[in-house]
């Protein structure tokens, strides 16, 4: 994909980082529960969260007794998540090229992180490439509209009521990974 997704995106979040939680905590925060479930997050783990936003999933994971690493793009988002939870590293740093040497944790995370990245795919090939033997990678992604009353409603309200005549860089497609065949 383009630099110029690139760019949108880092400037974006740098930009509305500090709405974040108004505007989209309460609907990604109920994912993350399932998403560490479904990861098998458990004690004394080492578990790398990226795009971990404000560090709702890594508070989440040191929870659990695990020993969280987040990382995002975002230093903005890396300020408040230091700020909300202090006692959890994190580091801004690039999901597509990860910071980290081949097998360094049991589980890899990111919760609503992929659509915001330019290569998706690579990012899921560098967290197989951090993942120890055995390990697994837990990822949440939107639900096509069909299926997804929140995102319906995100649509129906931007396809009323905003401008759609906007020069947005070219991305990935935001329903990437919508189901699990599309994945493998």
């Amino acid at each position: 994909m383009s630099d110029a997704f690139t760019k949108f995106e880092h400037e974006g979040w740098e930009r509305v980082a500090d709405k974040y939680d108004s505007v989209w905590a309460s609907s990604t925060r109920q994912f993350i529960p399932p998403l560490l479930d479904a990861a098998n997050v458990a004690k004394e783990m080492s578990i790398l969260d990226v795009g971990c936003g404000p560090g709702y999933v890594s508070a989440a994971a040191a929870e659990r007794g695990a020993k969280p690493i987040g990382l995002d793009f975002s230093a903005e988002m890396i300020a408040i998540a230091k700020k909300m939870f202090p006692r959890i590293d994190f580091r801004q740093g690039d999901a597509q090229n990860l910071p980290f040497a081949n097998a360094s944790f049991d589980r890899v995370v990111a919760n609503f992180a992929l659509l915001h990245l330019a290569d998706p795919e690579r990012a899921c090939a560098e967290a197989a490439r951090v993942l120890k033997s055995g390990g697994r990678f837990g990822f949440t992604t939107w639900a096509k509209i069909s299926e997804n009353p929140f995102v319906k409603l995100v649509d129906d309200a931007i396809q009323a009521h905003a401008n759609l005549d906007v020069d947005l860089p070219p991305g990935p497609p935001f329903y990437l990974f919508e189901n699990e065949e599309e994945f493998r």
